[in-house]
């Protein structure tokens, strides 16, 4: 144990974001980091994984360390079997059929 004070900044790449990068904590003390993740960044809502690191890095002192950030983004998701549905030539007063297999891919 030591009387020292620790001096540390922590970093989070996008679309991750902190709400406080700079700690200094006593001995014995704590702080609660809340991590924050914009699942619309990517703008495609499509199901993904997303990874990244949380850096801690130590005020005069060489020593880094760091954690994984992970995030599941879930969106509804199809998967069209073809991405044109042709009916060809349709005569008067016909009726013609198509199936299409449509997956959902959703997570």
């Amino acid at each position: 144990t030591s009387p020292l004070v620790l001096h540390f900044t922590l970093k989070a790449g996008a679309p991750f974001t902190l709400d406080q990068t700079e700690y200094q904590l006593g001995f014995g003390e704590s702080a609660t980091v809340n991590v924050d993740f914009d699942a619309s960044y990517r703008g495609d809502r499509v199901s993904h994984r997303h990874k990244t690191k949380l850096s801690v890095v130590y005020k005069d002192h060489p020593q880094k360390d760091s954690m994984e950030l992970l995030a599941d983004v879930t969106f509804p998701n199809l998967a069209l079997e073809t991405d044109t549905v042709d009916f060809g030539c349709v005569l008067n007063e016909t009726v013609r059929k198509v199936y299409l297999l449509i997956t959902n891919t959703s997570k």
